[in-house]
């Protein structure tokens, strides 16, 4: 932590990088508006995965086509990059070209034809390509079967061919070279996507010779492939299809060396990966989603179904990285923590829609360019402001302007007030300024429970600091007291203390002057329940043999579980409770333990009058009853002190959580063991007996259900019928 909280830093390139901040602010603003009038929306994802409108924060400016450069239109562009310099290369396929253009999209160079030592040569079907900050352009010559490496001005320095006849054995039989896209990173490793490659990047050295390969997509064929290969005979097991990885579609080489690589086909949580240079997945995934992307369709009336499949990558600055969904035509970017920043784009013919999405990059000054295969053009897009402040603010933040981070990200909020990251943004900067009570509020407007709980820890560490010795003393001091008032109290009465309640008498409620009314009673069974706890064996057969307990008790028992497992889900500290509190529904909850509860206590009772067992239903449901106990004892005291634990406590809050189900479930089973005089191995049937039983019950009770409801719905379609003719 800083010692100054906010200080601005005073070296060069932070006072440029905050002045050039200043100036992308003053551009998104005169560029476009987020009211602007463009055929797509925008949202983010909330913590629960639910789509939440969002400011727009690009919209199209202009687009680049051949036509409009006059060198004729372009075919089926595959890729395109820009360079360390602002300057846009498109590789215009279909015609086997380079297409290069300045920061003004005017036309500098075409590249379709290069000199091989004196003979003239070109591309075929290239589909990919990469120019390094030393200004080396290279090319997946994708039908040649090889990498072509020219200067920025077309000149040509070599080509990198298949690997050699000694890596044979690398590669499957029949395999053709065909790369598709290529990376190039600082120590000048060539890192190639290769068509019909499922063994990861193939990786070649400065000197262009093959190493080997990188980064292997894991294999995860699904349970059903699994049984099947087991049970399948060898004919077909020979028959199946392998379990292939998916292939790379897409990879960018960021400045730091780091490799983004986007999978072909479904989305899961590996679509995005980022590689180091041992080739391990480093990528932080703490968004809503472990899928990047769609998952479902946020607009209605939308044809496309189906999950994100991304089609390219990008890394930009400050570890930000932007994916293009071909599937949907969006632009997804994440910050370097894997949170979704914002969306923009869709397919169509509209106007800044996209009818065959293949690539993207960034322009200086934070402009996209996506490049459409279908509509043979590419689109810049500008950033609003919205998104001028995003970005502002997180690169102030990384350069240490904490203060000036905070105006952007609530400048953000004024923008779009649902927008989590921006609270997240203002809270980390509140921590930085010491502000930790004002940190947590922001971090859990964000439902962001990692950042709550560091910012909890060191407000709770600066509360013990400042009231830990006031608050021993008191604590003292008032012990003494009711030490001195409780020995005054006896010395007056003679130390006679107050009858109780024989906690291990007998409740006859007929006889028993302890249980001479019903709330004795129930009062009494209520302190027996507590014996039972710690006392099983002989609890629940004193509990039945010796009518220790009643149905009062018993049904208060069960009433104060289904309360405690209401304010266990509403009440549970913050960082440990990631429910949606909203849409928490009292009689769902309380449900959810009435109905489990009563097939237990029904089947129960059913099964074990087949089995001999001694219990009646009466007796099944007060011993069930009563093991649910330790819920309502631990589960209470724990939900009050989930408010003061942090994550790294969690273990601790987890593993009591846990005991006190255990504890429930196994009284539970001693319990039935007890009341139907049972030995374990019996038991031990009986329960599998009961849990099969529950679950053919809930199968009746569901298909049941849906018959009654279809004999509903046609009855109502006949009367209906009828009506309208009448």
């Amino acid at each position: 932590m800083p010692a100054a909280a906010g200080r601005r830093p005073e070296t060069w390139d932070q006072r440029i990088l905050f002045a050039v901040c200043m100036v992308i602010l003053a551009v998104a603003a005169a560029a476009g508006s987020a009211g602007a009038v463009v055929p797509y929306q925008s949202y983010t994802y909330d913590m629960w995965g639910e789509a939440i409108p969002a400011p727009l924060p690009y919209v199209p400016a202009r687009a680049v086509d051949g036509r409009s450069l006059g060198i004729g239109d372009f075919k089926a562009p595959q890729d395109l990059f820009v360079d360390a310099r602002g300057l846009l290369y498109i590789l215009d396929t279909g015609n086997n070209r380079i297409v290069v253009v300045d920061r003004e999209m005017r036309l500098l160079r075409v590249i379709s034809r290069f000199d091989i030592n004196g003979r003239e040569d070109g591309f075929k079907g290239p589909r990919g390509l990469f120019v390094t900050a030393e200004g080396r352009l290279y090319v997946a010559d994708t039908d040649n079967g090889r990498i072509v490496e020219l200067t920025v001005d077309g000149q040509f320095l070599r080509e990198i061919g298949a690997p050699g006849p000694e890596h044979a054995t690398t590669f499957a039989a029949g395999f053709v070279y065909r790369p598709v896209k290529v990376g190039v990173d600082h120590a000048g490793r060539i890192f190639v996507v290769a068509r019909d490659q499922y063994d990861g990047l193939m990786e070649f050295n400065v000197d262009g010779e093959f190493r080997g390969f990188v980064g292997a997509p894991r294999v995860t064929p699904t349970l059903a492939d699994v049984l099947w290969s087991r049970i399948a005979t060898d004919a077909q097991r020979e028959r199946q299809a392998l379990f292939l990885p998916t292939e790379f579609s897409a990879l960018d080489v960021d400045d730091d060396g780091f490799i983004f690589v986007t999978k072909q086909g479904a989305a899961n949580n590996q679509a995005i990966k980022k590689l180091n240079p041992a080739g391990r997945d480093v990528l932080i995934r703490k968004g809503p989603s472990a899928t990047p992307g769609d998952v479902w369709n946020y607009e209605p009336n939308v044809t496309v179904t189906g999950p994100s499949a991304f089609a390219d990558v990008v890394a930009r600055d400050h570890g930000i990285y932007s994916a293009l969904d071909r599937n949907r035509g969006r632009v997804f970017t994440y910050d370097e923590n894997g949170r979704l920043l914002y969306v923009f784009g869709g397919r169509g013919g509209q106007w800044g829609n996209f009818r065959g999405p293949v690539a993207l990059d960034v322009l200086p000054g934070n402009a996209i360019v996506v490049l459409d295969e279908i509509k043979n053009r590419a689109i810049v897009f500008e950033p609003t402001r919205y998104a001028a402040l995003i970005h502002a603010a997180i690169a102030l933040y990384d350069a240490g302007y904490y203060d000036e981070s905070e105006r952007m990200w609530l400048g953000v909020l004024q923008h779009n007030a649902n927008y989590e990251l921006a609270y997240i943004g203002v809270g980390r900067a509140r921590y930085r300024q010491d502000d930790f009570y004002s940190a947590m509020v922001n971090f859990r407007l964000a439902n962001d429970r990692e950042g709550y709980s560091e910012a909890f820890r060191m407000y709770r560490r600066l509360l013990i600091e400042q009231y830990f010795g006031a608050a021993m003393t008191s604590l003292v001091v008032g012990l003494m007291l009711l030490w001195g008032v409780r020995s005054a109290r006896r010395r007056r009465l003679g130390n006679v203390s107050s009858p109780r309640v024989n906690a291990s008498a007998p409740f006859d409620l007929a006889t028993d002057a302890n249980a001479s009314s019903l709330w004795l009673a129930l009062r009494g069974g209520l302190k027996y329940a507590l014996y039972v706890m710690v006392h099983p064996i002989r609890g629940f057969w004193d509990l039945k043999h010796e009518n220790r307990g009643n149905a009062a008790s018993a049904t208060a028992i069960l009433a104060a579980v289904i309360l405690t497992v209401i304010a266990v889900r509403q009440y549970t500290g913050f960082i440990f409770n990631a429910r949606k509190i909203q849409d928490l529904n009292v009689i769902v909850e309380a449900l959810s333990i009435l109905v489990p509860f009563a097939l237990w206590t029904v089947v129960n009772w059913a099964i074990t009058t087949l089995m001999d067992g001694k219990g009646s239903i009466k007796d099944v449901y007060i011993a069930s009853a009563y093991a649910l106990t330790p819920i309502v004892v631990i589960y209470v005291p724990l939900t009050l002190v989930s408010h003061v634990l942090v994550q790294e406590e969690g273990t601790l809050y987890f593993l009591i959580f846990a005991l006190g189900l255990i504890w429930s479930m196994t009284l539970l089973f001693t319990g039935t063991m007890m009341v139907h005089d049972y030995n374990v191995s019996t038991t031990l049937l009986s329960v599998v007996c009961i849990l099969a039983g529950m679950g053919f019950m809930l199968f009746i009770g569901m298909l049941s259900y849906e018959i009654i409801g279809s004999a509903t719905g046609f009855l109502t379609a006949i009367y209906r019928e009828i009506a309208f003719r009448l």
